[in-house]
């Protein structure tokens, strides 16, 4: 680890609440992208956990975008999921202040937006959540059947324009429906062995390049990540071709719907 990544994560790890909170917003994101320059480290990942425990809600809002920010330049190194939504908290907290007037968040977008991961020839899933893919759920219309968008509370119809926004605090993850209004996800196929659905193209592209790997590298995934959580069937490589013959189904109701 260089000497400036360490003395950056030192700086940061050290620091009170009140040290960090005092701290220009600016350059709190300098001191966090110095610290993550050499990739994931014990120091990194000490300095990440630091970050996420600041109780800052009576700080300024451009002060919590950093902090979140921060997080998720953290978070990318194992995950683009949990680095997306964590960027998507920084632009809420950051209100009608654009994130890139004050942070460069160039080379964090890029890299959320990179392509699958393939370390030392095995493919390597991202090691979120699966509820991370449902920030942004492609589902079926309720009105015209069309393809529609739900995402923040909001549904809105690319066909018909129809838009409802949801005001309850009753929510279902990890479904095979849309969080809030529980609709039914255009990207979904029946098969001999069972449904295979995805939220969105991103969902979508992590589950085609998962079936299709003959080697992967799951060292990251454990627990509530979504490939852990995979059926055993979707898994197995005796199944790949018809999942995968599934999954490209889904890849074509996705380009028909021109949601990308």
């Amino acid at each position: 680890m260089s000497s400036a990544a360490v003395i950056a994560c030192r700086t940061l790890r050290d620091m009170t609440n009140t040290q960090l909170l005092a701290l220009d917003p600016a350059r709190l994101d300098q001191l966090v992208t110095e610290a993550v320059s050499d990739g994931k480290t014990a120091n990194t990942q000490t300095m990440g956990s630091r970050l996420r425990h600041v109780k800052a809600d009576k700080a300024p809002r451009l002060t919590q975008a950093g902090l979140a920010l921060g997080c998720a330049r953290v978070a990318v190194l194992d995950s683009q999921g949990w680095a997306r939504r964590l960027l998507g908290e920084a632009r809420l907290l950051a209100g009608d202040t654009d994130l890139g007037d004050v942070f460069d968040t160039t080379a964090l977008v890029a890299r959320i937006d990179q392509r699958p991961r393939v370390v030392d020839g095995r493919f390597a899933p991202d090691c979120c959540g699966v509820w991370t893919f449902q920030d942004e759920c492609w589902v079926v219309c309720p009105k015209c059947g069309g393809a529609a968008v739900e995402a923040d509370k909001v549904v809105h119809c690319t066909k018909c324009l129809y838009r409802a926004e949801y005001d309850g605090n009753s929510s279902t993850w990890e479904r095979a429906c849309s969080p809030w209004f529980l609709l039914p996800l255009l990207l979904t196929v029946s098969t001999s062995l069972g449904d295979v659905w995805a939220y969105n193209s991103r969902h979508l592209e992590q589950l085609r390049a998962y079936v299709a790997a003959t080697l992967r590298d799951e060292r990251n995934n454990v627990g509530r990540s979504w490939s852990s959580r995979l059926p055993a069937w979707m898994k197995a490589a005796k199944n790949r071709d018809t999942v995968l013959k599934a999954l490209d189904r889904l890849g074509r109701v996705a380009a028909e719907a021109k949601l990308v």
